[in-house]
């Protein structure tokens, strides 16, 4: 039965969240599609790392993965951002799934142990930072103006 409820949340969570795309939730999580596919109908269930992505994409944990019932339903929808109204709803869509993969991706390695390439980070976000709305072009236009 917690196969079907995987299979269940992991449908949901393409319909939702990627528009029924498979594709598109595959390349989140970093999974050939056709693994994502043999995992819906019920071929093999994911294991270890596979399942790891599943959960980070879904952004669930995998308890939550393989719940069943109305809460798990309701969980995917709050993930999607459906059962949020007024500010909490947009706050949730201000971020495409990319984003949030990216965000999850440097909280992961701010928080890690290697301060070294935490501090990295920081140097080259404030770098982008400045530079957020200059063309490469114009700088050098810029540049060569002043």
């Amino acid at each position: 039965m917690k196969k079907q409820a995987l299979i269940n949340n992991l449908k949901n969570i393409i319909d939702y969240k990627f528009d029924g795309n498979v594709s598109a939730f595959a390349k989140i999580c970093d999974i050939h599609s056709p693994t994502i596919h043999n995992y819906l109908k019920g071929k093999y269930a994911p294991k270890g790392e596979n399942l790891e992505k599943l959960a980070r994409a879904a952004g669930m944990s995998i308890a939550e993965l393989y719940s069943e019932g109305s809460a798990a339903e309701e969980l995917v929808l709050n993930e999607a951002g459906i059962l949020y109204t007024g500010p909490e709803r947009r706050r949730s869509l201000l971020y495409t799934n990319e984003e949030r993969l990216c965000m999850e991706k440097l909280l992961d390695i701010m928080r890690g142990r290697n301060k070294k390439n935490a501090s990295a980070i920081k140097e080259n976000i404030d770098a982008f930072y400045e530079t957020r709305d200059i063309i490469p072009g114009e700088l050098k236009k810029a540049n060569n103006a002043g």
